[in-house]
């Protein structure tokens, strides 16, 4: 069993933490869902001051081992407690929308890329210059690789879509608009 470096301060933990979750959801089929359950998970056990429920649940997607995670978390103090989930959070976060951001440009590449990749682009130059919301962004996305009215998707293609829309939505909201700004530039703009 991994033990957790011996924590004399948050960046310790965090760096710990972080390295091997992201790590983790890498592995994901659809790291971005993922991304948005465990921050979900996180933010829910500390809101609820359930701080053993938090402590397992980080050991579950780290490996570092419960006891060594739980005497690390014990040590903190409520301001660093607190700084460790904020930081865990956005990390998380933003891992989840690089790997949602390159899914989409990895998809756009599948099928008439040219004409895909030329709506995204205006679409994120829409966003970025605020003539449409990160919402609108995401609705223009969705309408391209999700053509059909949503009556008439299969089964497999709502739940993708509905991951799709609630990632997005759910994801965004833990970063600054000027994060998710330079996302968007960099995956959208920038590379095509």
């Amino acid at each position: 069993m991994d033990k957790l470096v011996e924590v004399h301060n948050v960046d310790t933990l965090m760096h710990e933490l972080s390295q091997r979750i992201e790590g983790n959801l890498k592995y994901a089929d659809m790291p971005w869902d993922i991304a948005d359950q465990v921050v979900s998970y996180i933010s829910g056990y500390y809101d609820d001051h359930d701080y053993d429920g938090l402590v397992e649940f980080l050991d579950e997607l780290s490996g570092l081992g419960y006891s060594e995670l739980k005497r690390a978390w014990d040590s903190l103090t409520e301001k660093q407690k607190k700084e460790v989930v904020e930081q865990l959070i956005h990390n998380i976060t933003e891992t989840g929308l690089h790997e949602l951001f390159g899914q989409i440009e990895a998809e756009s590449e599948i099928e008439k890329p040219l004409k895909v990749k030329a709506k995204i682009k205006r679409a994120a130059k829409d966003y970025l210059d605020g003539r449409i919301s990160l919402g609108d962004f995401a609705a223009e996305i969705s309408y391209l690789f999700w053509p059909k009215d949503y009556e008439k998707l299969d089964e497999e293609e709502r739940e993708s879509l509905e991951k799709f829309t609630r990632s997005f939505d759910d994801l965004s909201k833990y970063l600054d608009e000027a994060e998710v700004k330079e996302l968007v530039r960099h995956y959208f703009i920038d590379k095509s």
